[in-house]
């Protein structure tokens, strides 16, 4: 009955979590699982304290921002995003052409997208969803990747990955 019991705690578990159930861990140690568990397209995914945010639309958008400590939403639709300094963009479905810079943070979302991050920035994938065979990840030399699994498994899946230091 026990053993029962935690299988399907799991599962439930698992249903809850990211695009197909699983999470990352960041290079700290803690569980990712919070934001993984998140829906951008119906909650504010954004980091809970000294954010603005901003959401696009289910459509193709472009958006830029050079306002420091802005969380962008990107929801379905094919977009074209830049944020920084301090910015944490959000990706939704769709082909998306992200840009982070000064610090930014990038989860890239469902699709086949480009990310290219400079002067610092991280790049987080919490589920294999947001790293489809033909994505691109580009550090800027000093970025952070963060991936449920390893940078071989990565490429071995058709991610182009490059510029990372960490």
């Amino acid at each position: 009955m026990v053993q029962s019991r935690k299988f399907w705690g799991i599962m439930v578990l698992g249903v809850c979590l990211g695009c197909s159930g699983s999470s990352a861990e960041d290079p700290t140690g803690s569980s990712s699982s919070g934001l993984a568990s998140c829906n951008p397209a119906t909650e504010n995914c954004c980091p809970s304290t000294g954010f603005s945010e901003v959401v696009l639309t289910e459509n193709p958008d472009t958006f830029f921002s050079a306002t420091s400590n802005r969380c962008v939403r990107a929801l379905g639709g094919n977009d074209t995003v830049t944020v920084g300094p301090k910015g944490y963009l959000i990706g939704g479905p769709g082909d998306d052409t992200i840009n982070a810079w000064g610090g930014g943070t990038v989860i890239p979302g469902p699709g086949i997208d480009t990310v290219s991050i400079s002067s610092a920035g991280t790049v987080k994938i919490f589920d294999l969803c947001e790293a489809p065979r033909g994505e691109t990840l580009f550090g800027g030399g000093d970025g952070t990747l963060v991936t449920p699994v390893s940078l071989s498994n990565l490429q071995s899946r058709g991610v182009s990955v490059s510029g990372f230091s960490k």
